[in-house]
């Protein structure tokens, strides 16, 4: 079951259960009501309010809040709640543990949510158990779940949903649909009780869900928190090196990270203080305000450091102890002093922290301080004004507190006198925190973030917001503030191009939330100060429905109103409202990728999603497919290679007389097969430098041009040096072609669509066959040279598609963005179908994935492929290649045809097998599309490899028996084999290569693995036809044996080392790769973003 789906009680079966009667007969029941008071209390339960001008008339009655008391058997209080004039709308309810102090008559008390107002105390509660009132919160978020409408607002724009963080979702069924690097698509269908209009228009139910997610290895890399700064753990060492003038500046380093955090998606804005260290004098005032802290965290406490060190430079360290003396002395502990620098003040509701008056003090005199100079002045304003602030979105990034060191240096070196003397005047403070010396707060009113219940459950409700009113939260600027308990909001609408152009640019909407009255409850927001604008912060969910006739909805977008009364899409005009979902699966690679707004009547066919997902990325799903049209031109050499020497006319004109026939001989054989195999291995190596210095697009164009010279070779070719040549020279433009093709599908598809570009490369490799089939099927038999020239003159028609396609072809916004050719990446992305002003932040989003990469492979070489976690990932990435060339892939693509006419075929019959077995071929590679996604990588290549295992072994055996049924049976099974193939290892193995590796080794990787393959092939090339020729071993279906013993062993391999990549993002991909998780443990391991998730559900 999708853990995702929650048990909840529909809207409409709710409606229909608690009738008149039935409430009469509970109430009845439960003894203690007059027969006249029972039926006022059912009136009292079901009929709304009268006069509402709400738009969801169900949540101004209590049939929610009985249902409630029903279930947790206290059916007697509902008349509290109709004497404290308490409906449904009030719902949900939170029950806070430790409200209070110890001292306090009542520490646990059920409090309401109101947005508009602080968190009120629910009083018909304080008489409640502990136990009942937590069955209440609990069982409130099986029956209080929202219920949509599609009623639009007078301003066109569609309103937003808040949902609670514990409330059940309306799904009935919940399925991915499509995942990129940095977003992942859900189709989810609403009850159908949860949907209801103004209109009797029948409603859609299916709806697609888009969730942004953030790539967590990078999250990891640059969201560490050391939670542990203080003077003690910077230490300074001498750099004899670099010494000048007899004196050296040396080097300040960090140590001591026994505290060091690593947030990860969720937590880097925030986590909880439960069980953290630290020293309590450099302790940030949040830590004991909101009980979780941030990575901002570490920038008070270098504040704290600076400041002290501060009062060092110019008073001396007995000045320091004296500062922390007066700290001590002033703080608010009756008992025992705290070293700290702040106050925290707990009221009845609030507890907040305000800056001691001593460090205020301490800040002033330093500033009139005799020995000041103007480095002194700069860091005490960099101190004052972007690092000491009470709220931590108001301290600066580690970013621009660089640039403030790297000031302070460079100003030191150039001026000799800017550390020893004041020039400049001393700032005016009087709207600083510090110089205030009052209350300098940051509240939050109870319950505190980890035990609100209903955390981020902010929609209004009752009178508190009238319609047309506005937002509290918005601050003289119009921006609204996004509070971290506001987890995420539900938006339905049609979507059209406008509308996603729409969401795409307020989803990425990275302004800094501004400051909040006085008056506003201000929770710590959740983007962290630290962290970069370019990267999605968080996991967001919008959902968004398609009208079913897009012609005639065209531009329009429903709008929702808000479960409660009065609310208005004004609210949030300014940035989205998006639901903050526990995150799934993180992701590396372009999010916009994988904005795909699947429509309702998509099914749980994979075909269809591929199809959708197509439909939704057009551009770059054809260029991906252009790219794997050169695999056409690839698989075309290789089986004209092996063709022709089933062709008659061919081993008469090279070849000579043995038997009364004419055979090739084995050794010119071997080379004419195993010198394009050779070559390959060169092209596919020097490839992978090629195309890291001139791009991917023209590194095909070179190929190309080298082909084009290789086929006028062959084709005029007449002895066998000539064709030798010609075959020479090809193999580098097939062995480029291989490797560039795959690693541009790799950089431009997107994530839904990435299983099925791969198999279209296996599917190019049987196109190319087939055509040749049906070429030398019709030319064969000719008894001239125009027998086998045909085959080469026609790949001159596939070359001149290529030739008049290629100039059109986008170059690879990766390889661009590594060159840092913004610009024309930009272009790229445009080209390749990113939605208008998205593609700058897909193009951020390849930038900050890139930079970790090229931050942990700097300067890399072929070399940083085989070391540490690269090394794994490069031996999966290439062996389903190798395997490929085990299991006699070669054997049965470029023998069948002549091993037909050895079993007795005739040479027409044996080309009409030939044509047999590619369309086997190419249905094996359709199949695999379907396949491929549905059982995963993993069990289709392991399930494949042992068919193709006991199909060579049958083959093996009536080859040993001889007789021509049996002959002909072992030539059958070839048929059998190329279908099994193609459906697995033949499909599998690209798709592993291209989604296994890191992006900045992808190319080096491809080459890699396609040289090796071309070095094993190379060793079957020659090897093969003295095995298989009448005039050497003769071994013929024999061969099977050979081939049957190494798919045994590659088997073996794959049950052991291979991962199952299936729907993994490659950030996800890089966390478990450099967690070392077995191979496998993949299909079931959960990653960080996954472990949050079901932490939060639990």
């Amino acid at each position: 079951m999708d853990k995702s789906l929650q048990k909840f009680l529909p809207r409409d079966k709710l409606d229909e259960v608690l009738t008149e009667e039935r409430v009469i007969s509970t109430l009845r029941d439960e003894g203690g009501f007059s027969p006249q008071r029972q039926l006022d209390i059912a009136k009292q339960i079901l009929n709304p309010i009268a006069n509402t001008t709400s738009t969801q008339p169900h949540l101004q009655s209590r049939k929610e809040i009985f249902a409630i008391l029903a279930c947790i058997e206290k059916v007697q209080t509902i008349e509290d709640f109709i004497k404290e004039d308490i409906y449904d709308y009030h719902l949900p309810f939170s029950y806070v543990r430790n409200a209070y102090p110890p001292s306090h008559e009542r520490r646990h008390v059920m409090m309401t949510s109101d947005l508009d107002r602080e968190a009120q105390e629910v009083e018909l509660f304080r008489t409640w158990r502990p136990y009942a009132a937590e069955s209440f919160e609990d069982r409130q978020w099986r029956i209080h779940v929202p219920v949509f409408s599609s009623i639009r607002e007078e301003d066109g724009k569609p309103t937003h949903y808040a949902f609670a963080h514990n409330a059940a979702r309306p799904y009935i069924s919940r399925r991915e649909v499509g995942r990129g690097g940095f977003s992942a698509v859900d189709k989810v269908e609403l009850h159908a009780g949860h949907i209801v209009s103004s209109d009797k228009a029948p409603q859609k139910t299916v709806f697609a869900i888009k969730r942004l997610e953030t790539p967590s290895k990078l999250e990891r890399k640059r969201h560490g928190r050391h939670g542990d700064l203080k003077p003690e753990n910077i230490l300074w060492f001498r750099d004899f090196n670099s010494s000048e003038k007899g004196y050296s500046l040396g080097t300040l380093k960090i140590s001591d990270f026994g505290l060091t955090k690593f947030h990860g998606t969720h937590s880097r804005s925030r986590i909880n203080t439960e069980g953290l260290g630290g020293s309590p004098t450099y302790r940030a005032p949040e830590y004991d305000v909101h009980n979780e802290v941030s990575q901002s965290y570490d920038i008070w406490s270098l504040a704290c450091v600076l400041l002290e060190f501060a009062t060092w430079y110019l008073e001396g360290w007995e000045e320091v102890e004296n500062f922390s003396k007066l700290r001590k002395d002033e703080d608010r502990n009756p008992v025992m002093g705290e070293d700290t620098f702040f106050n925290h003040i707990q009221t009845s509701s609030t507890i907040s922290a305000k800056a001691k008056r001593s460090v205020a003090y301490e800040v002033q005199s330093l500033y009139e301080h005799a020995n000041g100079s103007d480095f002194t002045i700069e860091l005490l304003q960099l101190i004052e004004n972007g690092l000491l602030r009470m709220r931590p979105d108001l301290r600066k990034k580690c970013c621009e507190i660089y640039q403030h060191f790297k000031k302070f240096f460079d100003d030191c070196c150039q001026y000799p006198d800017y550390c020893l003397k004041r020039v400049k005047t001393p700032p005016s403070r009087k709207n600083t925190e510090l110089s205030l010396l009052g209350p300098v707060e940051i509240h939050r009113p109870f319950p505190s973030p980890k035990m609100r219940f209903d955390d981020g459950f902010h929609t209004r409700r009752g009178s508190g917001s009238q319609p047309g009113s506005p937002s509290p939260l918005r601050n003289s600027c119009g921006f609204e503030e996004r509070l971290v308990e506001e987890p995420g909001q539900l938006e339905l609408g049609e979507v059209t191009s406008s509308s996603v152009a729409q969401i795409d640019s307020q989803e990425n909407d990275t302004r800094e939330p501004r400051g909040l009255t006085e008056e506003d409850s201000y929770f710590p927001p959740m983007n962290d100060s630290n962290t970069t604008q370019t990267s999605v912060e968080h996991t967001a969910t919008s959902i968004i429905t398609r009208q079913a006739n897009d012609q005639e909805q065209d531009g329009q977008r429903l709008t929702v109103p808000h479960e409660q009364s009065g609310e208005t899409s004004s609210q949030t005009e300014s940035n989205l409202d998006v639901e903050y979902n526990q995150p799934q699966k993180a992701q590396g690679g372009v999010a916009s990728h994988d904005e795909i707004v699947q429509p309702e009547h998509v099914d749980d066919k994979s075909w269809l999603k591929h199809f959708h997902a197509v439909k939704q990325h057009p551009r770059a799903f054809w260029w991906a497919a252009f790219a794997a049209f050169q695999v056409l031109l690839v698989s075309y050499e290789n089986q004209a290679s092996g063709i022709v020497i089933g062709i008659p006319q061919f081993r008469k004109d090279f070849g000579s007389a043995h038997a009364g026939n004419y055979v090739l001989d084995a050794g010119w054989q071997a080379s004419f097969s195993a010198a394009p195999v050779a070559t390959q291995v060169i092209g596919a190596l020097g490839s992978g430098q090629l195309a890291d210095v001139i791009g991917r697009k023209r590194t095909i164009m070179v190929a190309l041009v080298i082909s084009l010279a290789a086929i006028a070779m062959e084709i005029a070719a007449t002895t066998n040096e000539m064709f030798f040549a010609g075959k020479l020279v090809n193999g580098i433009a097939v062995g480029t072609l291989k490797a560039v093709s795959t690693t541009y599908i790799g950089d431009v598809i997107p994530t839904a669509l990435r299983g099925l570009l791969t198999c279209l490369i296996g599917l190019s490799y049987t196109i190319g066959p087939f055509i040749v089939a049906l070429i030398v099927q019709g030319t064969g038999s000719l008894t001239n040279r125009w027998a086998y020239r045909s085959v080469f003159i026609s790949q001159y028609g596939v070359i001149a598609v290529s030739v008049s396609l290629v100039w059109f072809m986008p170059e690879s916004p990766w390889w661009l963005a590594l060159k840092g050719r913004d610009e024309d990446a930009l272009q790229s992305l445009r080209r390749l179908g990113h939605v208008q002003g998205r593609e700058d932040v897909a193009l951020a989003d390849i930038k900050t994935t890139m930079a970790l990469i090229q931050q942990e492979t700097e300067g890399v070489t072929y070399l940083e492929c085989f070391r540490k976690s690269n090394l794994r990932r490069t031996m999966i990435s290439i062996a389903p290649l190798l395997i490929q060339a085990l299991v006699g892939s070669l054997f049965t693509a470029s023998y069948s045809t002549y091993y037909a006419q050895l079993a007795g075929f005739s040479t027409a019959m044996s080309f009409r097998l030939q044509i047999t077995q590619q369309v086997l071929s190419m249905v094996g590679n359709v199949v695999s599309w379907f396949l491929i996604d549905r059982i995963g990588r993993r069990s289709l290549m392991l399930w494949g490899t042992a068919s193709l295992c006991v199909s060579l072994w049958i083959m093996a055996g009536l080859a040993v028996d001889g007789k021509p049924v049996s002959l002909k049976g072992a030539v059958s099974i070839i048929l059998v084999y190329s279908f099994l193939y193609n459906v697995s290892i033949g499909a599998a193995a690209f798709t592993i290569l291209a989604e296994t590796s890191t992006s900045r080794l992808r190319m080096k990787t491809v080459s890699i693995g396609l040289a090796c393959q071309s070095s094993v092939n190379l060793a079957w090339s020659f090897a093969l036809p003295y095995l298989f020729n009448p005039d050497h071993l003769n071994l013929g279906g024999k061969v099977g044996f050979i081939f049957g013993g190494t798919s045994i062993l590659c088997w073996i391999y794959l049950w052991f080392c291979q991962t199952e990549t299936r729907g993994r993002s490659y950030a996800e991909l890089d966390e478990m790769f450099m967690k070392k998780v077995p191979a496998r443990k993949f299909n079931e391991y959960q990653t960080e973003t996954e472990n949050i998730r079901v932490k939060e559900e639990s």
